[in-house]
């Protein structure tokens, strides 16, 4: 029984251990997805966000989205933040018509990242574009800091919909949480009231 004990508690530092570098900042990569449908071929790029809510320099990237609108960092944020994630370019198809839409090179999605998050998933969809805008505005009309205006819009936007829309990927497979298919359908519904 000690033994088992023994093995599992050298199991679990070794896998901490690996996670962290020797002076424990370094944390998994971060990944994400763009999606209005999955946008594929599109180019992420993570930005700090100054504290005017003005985007700093370029942290990490540009990486490029699969086929599903998947992506993920060759290097992992250790805090700090927030960050701003671009999505530039790519293609979807349509989930009211069915048609591929292409998106210029220079057109796109923003996302954004909280002070302190590392190792996590990012959504960017039309939904964290429309907050980041938010964020923005409120540090220049309301005179809120950066962290308090990130806080502040992704807080709202759990609240209106019942997750995280920053952190949560709009996928909708067999096995996915019901949140993530939610957001899907959130993102076809959009789709549809555009059409209409």
């Amino acid at each position: 029984m000690k033994t088992s004990v023994y093995l599992a508690l050298i199991a679990s530092v070794a896998l901490l251990i690996s996670c962290h570098g020797s002076d424990g900042t370094s944390s998994p990569p971060l990944s994400g997805m763009v999606s209005k449908g999955p946008v594929s071929s599109s180019r992420v790029t993570i930005y700090q966000l100054n504290s005017d809510g003005s985007r700093g320099s370029a942290i990490a990237g540009p990486f490029t989205t699969d086929t599903s609108g998947f992506w993920q960092s060759d290097t992992a944020l250790s805090g700090g933040g927030p960050y701003e994630i671009e999505a530039l370019g790519g293609s979807y198809v349509d989930e009211a018509t069915g048609e591929t839409v292409s998106i210029d090179a220079d057109d796109g999605l923003l996302g954004v990242i909280k002070t302190g998050s590392v190792g996590m998933t990012v959504a960017v969809t039309p939904y964290t574009h429309s907050l980041n805008l938010s964020l923005k505005e409120q540090v220049a009309n309301q005179g809120l800091s950066i962290d308090d205006a990130v806080e502040r819009v992704v807080e709202s936007a759990e609240a209106a919909y019942g997750f995280d829309i920053t952190t949560t990927l709009p996928v909708n497979g067999i096995d996915d949480t019901q949140d993530k298919k939610a957001y899907v359908a959130m993102l076809g519904g959009m789709s549809r009231l555009i059409q209409n």
